[in-house]
This record gives C-alpha cells, structure tokens and sequence, in this order.
C-alpha cells in the first residue's frame, strides 16, 4: 500500500501530469460556467415573473389543471384571488413588437427583421375563464394575458392584455382591501373540488409550484464549479 501511494506520488509529480490536472480543473471551470450562466438568466425570468404575478393576488396558485368537463384538463398558468374575483393569469413572454386585435384570429411578433404568426390567445383565454367559473361556482372570474416586459403594441393591446410590468396597475388592486366573504368561499370550493354542481364528486384541483427552469443547472454548475475550486486549491498546495 505504501509503495503504490509512493507511486501515484511519483507520477503525480511529473509536469505532464500537473498539466493534466490543471486541464482538467480549468475544464471544470468551463463548464460550470457554461451551465451557470444560461441557467442563471432563465431562474432570474423567471424569479421575476413569479414575483409580480403573486404580489397583486391575496393568494395565487401555479400551474394548476382545471377539468374540462369532459374527461379531461386544461392547464392553467395562474390563478389569483383579488378583492374584485378570481383572476386566471395566462404567460406569453413573448417580445419585440406585437400586432394585436380582439376581433383578429391570428397576431403577429415582430422581432428584427422576423415575423411569427401565433393564434388570437384570447380564444383560448375565454375557455379557460369559463372553465374556472363553472368549477368555482361564480361568474366572478376574469382572465388576462402577460406579456414579456419588453413587448410593444403600437397599434394599440385588447383589454385584457398587460405587459408584466404594468400587471399591477391594470388588475387595480386595493393594498388593503379584504376579500369577501362569498369569493372566498368559491375560491376556496374551486381549489378543493367543491365548486360548481355540488351533486357531482371532484378531486381537489392539481396545483404545482412555479416553473424555475434555470433551478437544477444552477445547482449542477454550483457543484461543477465548487470541484474545479477543490481541485485548483489541492493543486496549489501540492504543487
């Protein structure tokens, strides 16, 4: 045993193998930058549409499945319970500038010199609406769309379209005003099943946390980044 430890000494000693193992801290280095960077900017997107999504609410909840009455679910980004009724908050991130109607069956993005086509999301908005009230048991819902910050609309947004910086504006939300008693028990009834036809059983709603999609690459880069550190440091001191 202690001359095979003598051995790796000896061999670790040599100069092409203090260059291997600096290749491969610096190569750690790499890609723990590689992963972190990206990753950090997509958690940090996301951290901030979390936060101005769940401050106008008095409680909000993450994508949650709604029946659709006919065996199956639709997903639904958001839901925020407001004094004024439940909000269904739906996420377009997208950006650049945006040709937008009630009335036109598909909008368009602009980005540079590019243009996307993308189906009216107000369609679909009105389903998911109508989805909430009838599982909630109140036509105190509403729904809106949102938008990436930077987006623009120079011919004008629908209604019920905000940029998410103007979220909180647009849902004109009272800092300390309480929720009735009524929303609060539809809110409630939605969440654990009980809304709607009360002789029909249901299951509570399903209900997941916010998507940090950055999460798990930060932590992968974080580990790949703290052996690059242990291995350079090992290095300076043996070396």
């Amino acid at each position: 045993m202690t001359e095979t430890l003598a051995m790796l000494a000896e061999a670790l000693s040599s100069d092409g193998a203090r260059f291997a193992l600096w290749a491969g801290a610096l190569l750690l280095l790499a890609i723990a930058l590689l992963m972190i960077l990206p990753a950090l900017g997509d958690f940090l997107e996301d951290s901030r549409y979390v936060r101005a999504i769940c401050r106008p609410g008095a409680a909000t909840y993450h994508h949650v499945l709604i029946p659709d009455g006919v065996g199956g679910t639709e997903l639904v980004d958001h839901l925020s319970l407001l004094p004024h009724g439940i909000v269904v908050l739906m996420e377009k991130r997208y950006s650049g500038v945006i040709f937008a109607g009630e009335q036109i069956e598909e909008w368009t993005q602009l980005v540079g010199t590019h243009s996307y086509k993308f189906p009216n999301p107000l369609r679909h908005l009105e389903v998911i609406v109508s989805l909430v009230r009838n599982a909630a048991g109140t036509q105190q819902v509403s729904g809106r769309i949102v938008f990436a910050p930077d987006s623009e609309f120079p011919k004008g947004k629908p209604p019920p379209v905000s940029r998410l910086q103007e979220l909180r504006g647009d849902l004109d939300v009272p800092e300390s005003e309480a929720i009735p008693t009524p929303l609060q028990a539809a809110w409630d009834a939605l969440i654990q099943g009980r809304g709607g036809d009360a002789q029909e059983a249901k299951p509570p709603l399903a209900i997941g946390a916010p998507q940090l999609r950055g999460k798990r690459r930060v932590y992968a880069g974080a580990v790949a980044l703290v052996a690059a550190l242990l291995l350079g440091v090992a290095l300076s001191v043996a070396f």
